[in-house]
């Protein structure tokens, strides 16, 4: 049975005419079975949805300041979790049948609907957004999360490839994945997948640490088609310096409660933060490379690790090889030096991540058959064991 409350709606519509037809569409007959605010522009709705609490949201297409599909997918990156239903004319259906296939709820066709019908369609919109929010779990967990970090032992070493897919991989699992990348600007992930966000991790860490909840997060996380979250880093520079300790672990512990799995993808160079955010992590992984000079930048890595005072039980080594003609440290011989297990070693990938990159997807998502990419799963199939196993050859 539909919930009958009534619903907070922001119509974004230029046309008075129309606005005012589908305000008293869903006004229903009491009055007061949906508060409806309107804007009438896009930029205008961007800041009602940052500053509002909104059930749904009706979309016209197009606006004065934006037109056709680049509409609503400005709205689906603010808030990937408000229902929408999208406005759309007679000759632009397939338009907007294209905007329910990037996660419109639905659309209504003007002047082909009646008044009375648009206030149900919402209810629908609503309900099927709250079943949508519990599936992606955006309830509360009953147990909190487990933080997966990543940390390459220099740059380039490929720690953001090897983040990025295993979180990819957990979420083809049916897991609840959101991935951070915490740097003090826009980083690996950013880079990988060519994302433009609204909003990011500045915004949310010049809040209080009490302040840092799961609504906080929910209006900075970055939907996508293969099933992860993203909380970016800051686009611009110079917005966030140094990320404080207190609000990195008030973040971590907030994300932990929504999701089954928080991938932190770290730089290579170390925050103060990343103390806390080491210690806090079920699993820490130092990705280098596989060679000499790359073991050598894992076994400094370590040190500081156990500076920081890290239990070995939570760290785990992932050998990439970069470079096939160079000389090959074997697992044994890491595992040995480093002092904890090698997780995973991943063979040669420039082939394929070129085909990923020129995608701007994921590897498991452009080369999904490919030796890369299977190792990778079987990476993220080790991290969810209870007792993480070394690979041997």
């Amino acid at each position: 049975m539909l919930d009958t409350q009534p619903i907070k709606i922001l119509l974004i519509e230029d046309n008075p005419g129309d606005a005012r037809l589908i305000r008293e569409g869903v006004s229903g007959a009491g009055g007061d079975a949906a508060d409806v605010e309107v804007a009438d522009r896009l930029s205008t709705g961007l800041a009602r949805i940052e500053g509002g609490a909104f059930d749904a949201i009706i979309l016209d297409l197009s606006l004065p300041d934006s037109r056709g599909l680049a509409t609503f997918e400005s709205v689906h990156r603010l808030a990937p979790r408000l229902p929408a239903v999208v406005l759309t004319g007679l000759d632009d259906e397939d338009l907007a049948l294209r905007a329910v296939a990037q996660g419109a709820q639905s659309y209504l066709v003007k002047g082909a609907v009646k008044p009375a019908a648009i206030l149900r369609e919402l209810r629908f919109a609503v309900e099927r957004g709250k079943a949508l929010d519990q599936l992606l779990g955006g309830a509360t967990q009953a147990a909190p999360g487990k933080i997966l970090g990543f940390m390459g032992a220099k740059g380039g070493c490929g720690a953001t490839t090897v983040a990025l897919n295993v979180a990819v991989a957990l979420a083809r699992q049916g897991k609840t994945v959101v991935a951070i990348e915490l740097s003090s600007y826009r980083a690996g992930l950013t880079l990988h997948l060519r994302a433009s966000p609204l909003r990011d991790l500045a915004d949310l860490l010049a809040l209080a640490p009490d302040q840092i909840n799961a609504t906080e997060v929910r209006k900075r996380l970055v939907a996508t088609d293969f099933g992860v979250q993203f909380l970016f880093a800051p686009q611009e520079a110079g917005r966030w310096a140094d990320p404080d300790p207190d609000r990195v672990a008030a973040l971590l512990r907030t994300v932990a409660g929504m999701a089954a799995f928080v991938v932190v993808d770290l730089t290579a160079t170390p925050y103060s933060a990343h103390r806390v955010l080491a210690r806090m992590c079920d699993r820490f992984l130092l990705v280098m490379e596989r060679e000499p000079i790359g073991l050598a930048a894992g076994k400094s890595l370590m040190r500081l690790l156990e500076f920081w005072g890290l239990e070995k039980r939570a760290l785990a080594a992932v050998l990439v090889t970069k470079n096939p003609m160079s000389a090959y440290v074997s697992p044994a011989q890491a595992a040995a030096e480093l002092g904890v297990p090698v997780a995973a070693v991943i063979p040669p990938a420039t082939e394929v991540l070129e085909i990923a990159h020129r995608l701007a997807a994921p590897l498991l998502i452009a080369e999904p058959d490919s030796l890369p990419a299977e190792s990778l799963k079987l990476l993220a199939q080790r991290l969810t064991a209870p007792v993480l196993a070394g690979v041997e050859a």
